[in-house]
């Protein structure tokens, strides 16, 4: 997925859909990217490439996204400012771990989209909820949102209290 030709740049790396850009969470949304991103980047190694899509996400119970191809983070517009902020640590953290190269998906001929964990075949299609919770890059990103939205907040308020 990479960003949609309809979509509007509203930053120097942040889109959203049509549909979303007169919807006062989807801006919100954004104006959280946009103010988070530096912080996250003193905290997480992804490359300076990498784009934000705020849209609605289709798929049922999905809030985030990282499209590793199109380096591409996609958060669900519909999702409170908080989950947003969970959402994009998580995604960020996923941008990581495919600019270090510790996630990589290949295709394989006969087995389709393949993913390496650590240079390892990992053959867990994430086809039900425990399967997915239990590849390790999700343990991994789930593991360190947390801690990467209380760094970043902790961050923005040293920031804050330097201009006073």
């Amino acid at each position: 997925m990479c960003i949609n030709k309809t979509d509007r740049k509203v930053s120097s790396n942040i889109w959203m859909s049509q549909s979303t850009l007169n919807c006062d969470n989807a801006i919100l949304i954004a104006k959280l990217i946009k103010a988070t991103t530096p912080e996250f980047r003193k905290l997480l190694k992804f490359g300076k490439s990498v784009k934000f899509r705020v849209a609605p996400i289709k798929k049922r119970d999905v809030q985030g996204r990282y499209w590793s191809k199109s380096m591409v983070v996609e958060l669900d517009s519909r999702q409170t400012p908080e989950t947003a902020m969970l959402s994009l640590a998580h995604e960020l953290v996923h941008a990581e771990q495919y600019y270090q190269k510790r996630l990589v998906s290949k295709w394989r001929k006969k087995q389709g989209w393949t993913s390496y964990w650590n240079g390892k075949v990992n053959n867990s299609k994430g086809a039900t909820f425990n399967s997915y919770m239990n590849q390790p890059w999700e343990v991994e990103a789930y593991n360190r949102q947390g801690e990467l939205v209380q760094r970043v907040h902790k961050l923005m308020l040293e920031k804050i209290d330097a201009k006073k």
